[in-house]
């Protein structure tokens, strides 16, 4: 299937959903020892955007590292450092089960507005600073309002 022409792609409804990071090599440990702490354990998932279309068609919206299966990128990672990241915008078969709606899109929003916001938006990822998370936040405020 073809994407939608970024003008006419309105956007119905805005969910977001969150799996396991995936570490790679020997940071396994540092990722372990992290998720079992109480309160920043639930820090260590991957968040995601996802839009519903008026047609239907779903998309994810995400923000990850550039090569995620880096230990030494993963190493930086949980270091504090930064490493390069990339924008993903990808058509999906449909809502996966774990999603959670969080609204009705904004009158008028369109995957145009997430091509805006991409076009804008620090590559440089750091944990806790400029990550999924703070994607998420961003994307949700433009296409819900705020």
């Amino acid at each position: 299937d073809a994407f939608p022409t970024l003008s006419d792609a309105a956007i119905e409804a805005v969910y977001t959903a969150s799996i396991p990071l995936r570490i790679p090599g020997p940071a396994q440990v540092l990722y372990n020892i992290a998720t079992s702490l109480p309160i920043i354990g639930n820090l260590f998932y991957h968040q995601m955007v996802l839009l519903k279309m008026f047609s239907d068609d779903v998309f994810l919206a995400d923000f990850e590292p550039l090569d995620k299966k880096s230990p030494v990128g993963t190493v930086t990672l949980l270091l504090g450092g930064n490493v390069a990241g990339v924008l993903r915008l990808k058509k999906l078969s449909g809502l996966p089960t774990n999603s959670a709606l969080e609204g009705p899109a904004r009158q008028g929003a369109t995957l145009l507005d997430v091509q805006e916001l991409n076009k804008a938006w620090n590559m440089d990822l750091a944990l806790l600073r400029n990550d999924c998370r703070t994607y998420q936040g961003a994307l949700l405020d433009t296409l819900l309002g705020s």
